[in-house]
């Protein structure tokens, strides 16, 4: 019995230090973006652009800091916080909800949506470099999938 609890312990410890002497040599991870995984961001609505209640695009500047932010080392001072600039494209696939989580009624139509703090969960769509004629012209588009309202006509704090 002594026998297998000291080659099992041996065998934890080499094994711990196999794994960390591998990640040493990999580096730091780094984040990326996969276009298939959904991504979320809160922010407020800025338009909305209702062809019907679950059909058209909306317009969201998200919080929170904007490009460059990470990039301010000791030497140097945080660029200002810009806001993101969102367009996200609404069909009959993206749920739009109320902050208890319910069906919003009326949807793109809701008075409520406009001037609204949203929490928005998209996927990244980007059209096929061969693809036909229209489609392969045009720019990435934000497909949303997921619209709640976290503070319905709050609006936006001016900077």
């Amino acid at each position: 019995m002594m026998r297998i609890l000291v080659c099992l312990v041996l065998g934890l410890v080499v094994g711990a230090a196999g794994r960390l002497a591998a990640e040493d040599k990999k580096g730091p991870l780094s984040e990326k973006t996969d276009s298939k995984v959904d991504r979320s961001i809160t922010g407020h609505v800025e338009k909305v652009d209702a062809r019907d209640e679950h059909h058209g695009t909306l317009a969201v500047r998200a919080t929170g800091a904007g490009p460059g932010a990470k990039d301010a080392g000791k030497d140097k001072p945080a660029p200002p916080d810009k806001p993101y600039h969102y367009t996200f494209r609404v069909d009959d696939k993206t749920r739009l909800l109320t902050a208890q989580g319910k069906d919003l009624e009326r949807g793109l139509k809701n008075p409520l949506l406009a001037r609204a703090e949203v929490r928005v969960v998209f996927i990244d769509h980007t059209p096929k470099a061969g693809g036909k004629g229209a489609e392969a012209d045009k720019p990435r588009q934000h497909l949303a999938r997921a619209i709640q309202l976290i503070q319905p006509d709050k609006p936006a704090p001016k900077k």
